[in-house]
């Protein structure tokens, strides 16, 4: 969500589709280490792969507290200049660049369509929207039959 939000939208495509390479690749390490683990004879067969992967995951719970907030969060809230800021520094360019202004646009139109008719909406729209058992189910199946299948 976060790399969707903040990444520049002409590589936002390839940047998003990273996330779930990065994915694979890890449960490829898993898979090495699981495999280079299972010769010890003693405890240290299970907790030498469950460290790693603590590890991993102590190493992005810190990494993300120093992350700054999207722009469109810092948008969304009324922070005009530290979203403009944050565009800007995504995209390497000054605060003044047509990027930025395009992107600024682009997040003002966003909200505009949100807040319309926003308080019409329920939460229970969701579910029982147009198809949208169909859709949920759908989607349920094809995420619990890809884990399955590995």
């Amino acid at each position: 969500m976060y790399q969707g939000e903040s990444s520049p939208s002409h590589i936002r495509g390839a940047i998003v589709c990273c996330y779930q390479l990065f994915i694979t690749i890890g449960i490829l390490l898993a898979n090495l280490i699981n495999f280079g683990t299972e010769s010890i004879s003693n405890t240290g067969s299970w907790r030498i792969v469950l460290g790693i992967g603590f590890l991993w995951a102590i190493v992005l719970a810190v990494g993300i507290l120093f992350f700054p907030e999207t722009p469109r969060f810092n948008f969304r809230n009324g922070k005009l200049d530290i979203a403009r800021k944050d565009i800007a520094a995504f995209h390497g360019v000054g605060q003044n660049h047509r990027v930025v202004n395009e992107t600024m646009e682009d997040c003002r139109k966003k909200l505009e369509e949100e807040q319309v008719g926003a308080e019409e909406r329920k939460w229970s729209d969701v579910f029982t929207g147009p198809r949208m058992r169909y859709r949920i189910l759908l989607g349920m199946a094809i995420q619990m039959f890809q884990q399955l299948s590995k």
